[in-house]
């Protein structure tokens, strides 16, 4: 067997059941807050967009963690560097998301949800919902992110194995969690 085929097994192999078991307690997350979302019919087709928007979020700042790591382009995970290289990549990223979370994520919901005759919420408190859920978001999925990444870099193992998958399965728990807790907070559910 190919060097490279053993190496995905040993790592990506247990890595793969560990997110698959965070899906299932997220299945079951979900459940429990199905009475939340059955209240806005609108709320199930956010979550669609915040899940993939917020894996995007870790996927891109734990694929430029790697990157800039393994091309040398900061001297260690605990420069001052790399912190400044992490918080404007996390600036840019976060900026970019928000926009797309209120912008786009907020016209397309509400354009579907009037497509299919369902009761929506106005454009301001939907754009109001997902701003919250980004804020809540992102910073914790940067953090997700760049724990694993750290860690995968320290141990010598491929980041295609580990950082990737695990942060874009923590993150559509952390972007659940966090649309039922805007929704909480704006007195919505």
């Amino acid at each position: 067997m190919d060097r490279v085929v053993r190496q995905i097994l040993a790592e990506a192999g247990p890595t793969i059941m560990g997110t698959g078991l965070i899906g299932v307690l997220l299945g079951v997350a979900l459940e429990s807050i199905k009475t939340t979302l059955e209240a806005l019919p609108t709320m199930f087709l956010v979550v669609p967009v915040i899940m993939d928007l917020s894996g995007d979020i870790g996927a891109i700042i734990g694929s430029r963690l790697t990157t800039s790591l393994a091309l040398g382009e900061v001297p260690s995970l605990f420069s001052r560097e790399f912190a400044k290289k992490m918080l404007a990549e996390f600036t840019a990223v976060y900026s970019a998301t928000l926009i797309t979370f209120v912008g786009l994520g907020g016209a397309s919901t509400l354009a579907v949800s009037y497509l299919m005759g369902l009761r929506s919420l106005s454009y301001l408190t939907l754009a109001g919902l997902l701003g919250l859920t980004c804020l809540l978001t992102a910073p914790l999925v940067a953090v997700i992110s760049i724990t694993a990444g750290s860690i995968t870099y320290l141990r010598g193992l491929d980041p295609d194995n580990f950082t990737i998958p695990l942060e874009a399965t923590m993150a559509d728990g952390v972007a659940l969690l966090s649309l039922v807790t805007g929704a909480r907070i704006l007195g919505l559910a």
